[in-house]
C-alpha cells in the first residue's frame, strides 16, 4: 500500500470522525429541548459535579446535555435524569447526611433522594453572591455574605458546611467508606484507603472520542490541516516542476504556520466571546426570558463574524504569500513564465 492511499484513507477516516462529532454536538440541543429516554448513557461532555450517596450510587452532573447521570457502586450505568424546568446553566451537587442528593439549579435548590425522587424545591433569592449552607439541623439554606469562593467540603455535607462551589472543578470527592472519588479527564477513578483501584466511571468508551471539549474539539481543525495539506500539495507540484521538494516543502511550511496561528486565534475569540454572553445570561435576573435566548441569539451570529474574519485574513495572507512566488519566479527567469 502506498504513501497516498493510506494518507487518503487516513483523511476519510477523520473525517468520519468530525461527522460523528458534529451528530454528537446537535445532541447536545435535541436532549435538552426533545429530552432522551432515562436508559440511554450519554457520552461526559461538559462534566460539572459529581457526589456519592451512602448508598454508594455515584451522580454525574453532565451540562452539555442538562442531565445527571447516575451510576451504582461497581461502576455500572443506571440512569439519567433531566435537570428541573428551565435553563439552568448553574449547577451544582451535594449529599447531606441523609443521603439524600442537594442539586442547585441557579438560584433555587432541588432535594432528591437517592432514586432521584423530588422531596422538596427550596427557592433561592436571584443575587449575584448564592451561596447554600447547611444550618444546626441540617437544613440547606440561602446565606448572602461576601464570600465569593466559600470553603466547600469535598465529602459528605454536614452542619454548617457550604454545599456547592462557585468555580467549577471539583478534583476530589471523599466517600462515607472512607474511600475517594477522583477526576481523571471525562472519568472517575475511586480509590480505596489502601489507595489502590476499585471502580472507573465514564461514559460508553465508543463515544468517548466525541465528548466535548476534548478531544472532539480535535477533529475539526485536523481534518481541514491534512485535507489543505494534501490539496497544496498537488497544487503546488502542477505549478512548478523545479526544485519541487523544497519550494513544496516551505510553502505547506508557512501556510500550515499561518493556518495554525489564525485558528487559534479564531477559537480563543469564540470561546471569549461566548464565555461573556454566557455570564451575560446568567446574570440575568431569575425568569428574564432573555436568559434563554440570549446565548443563541447573540454567540451563533458572533461565530459566523469570526469565521468569516478568520477566512478572509487567511485568504489574504496566502493571496501575499502567491504574490511574493511570483515575484520571484519571474526574476529568477527574467520575468518570463
Amino acid at each position: 500500500m502506498t504513501f497516498n492511499k493510506i494518507s487518503h484513507i487516513f483523511i476519510k477516516v477523520v473525517l468520519a470522525w468530525m461527522v460523528c462529532c458534529v451528530i454528537s454536538f446537535l445532541s447536545g440541543p435535541t436532549v435538552i429541548f426533545l429530552g432522551s429516554p432515562s436508559w440511554l448513557p450519554l457520552p461526559w461532555s461538559d462534566v460539572g459535579d459529581y457526589v456519592q450517596t451512602n448508598d454508594g450510587k455515584v451522580f454525574v452532573d453532565v451540562q452539555f446535555y442538562n442531565r445527571v447521570l447516575c451510576y451504582d457502586e461497581n461502576g455500572k450505568f443506571i440512569a439519567s435524569y433531566p435537570y428541573p424546568p428551565g435553563y439552568p446553566k448553574v449547577t451544582g451537587l451535594a449529599v447531606n447526611e441523609e443521603g439524600n442528593v442537594l442539586f442547585r439549579a441557579r438560584d433555587d435548590l432541588y432535594i432528591y433522594n437517592s432514586s432521584w425522587e423530588l422531596i422538596e424545591k427550596i427557592v433561592g433569592k436571584d443575587d449575584v453572591l448564592r451561596h447554600w449552607r447547611l444550618d444546626e439541623n441540617g437544613r440547606p439554606y440561602y446565606m448572602k455574605n461576601n464570600v465569593e469562593s466559600p470553603r466547600v467540603a469535598d465529602s459528605v455535607a454536614k452542619p454548617g458546611d457550604y454545599l456547592f462551589r462557585s468555580i467549577r472543578g471539583r478534583r476530589v470527592f471523599r466517600c462515607a467508606d472512607g474511600s475517594k472519588l477522583v477526576r481523571e479527564g471525562h472519568s472517575l477513578k475511586k480509590y480505596s484507603v489502601e489507595g489502590k483501584l476499585t471502580v472507573s466511571y465514564g461514559g460508553p468508551w465508543f463515544l468517548r472520542i466525541f465528548e466535548f471539549p476534548w478531544p472532539a474539539i480535535l477533529a475539526w481543525p485536523l481534518f481541514f490541516l491534512l485535507a489543505f495539506v494534501s490539496n497544496r500539495k498537488k497544487t503546488l507540484l502542477k505549478e512548478d516542476k523545479s526544485n519541487v521538494a523544497e519550494k513544496v516543502k516551505k510553502r505547506i511550511v508557512s501556510e500550515v504556520a499561518i493556518t495554525v496561528v489564525i485558528a487559534v486565534i479564531a477559537l480563543a475569540a469564540i470561546v471569549f466571546g461566548g464565555s461573556l454572553v454566557a455570564s451575560a445570561a446568567n446574570a440575568l435576573p431569575k425568569g428574564n426570558p432573555m436568559g434563554f435566548w440570549l446565548v443563541p441569539i447573540i454567540v451563533i451570529p458572533y461565530w459566523i463574524v469570526v469565521f468569516v474574519a478568520a477566512l478572509w485574513t487567511w485568504r489574504s495572507l496566502i493571496g501575499r504569500l502567491d504574490k511574493r512566488d511570483n515575484e520571484r519566479s519571474a526574476d529568477r527567469f527574467g520575468g518570463c513564465e
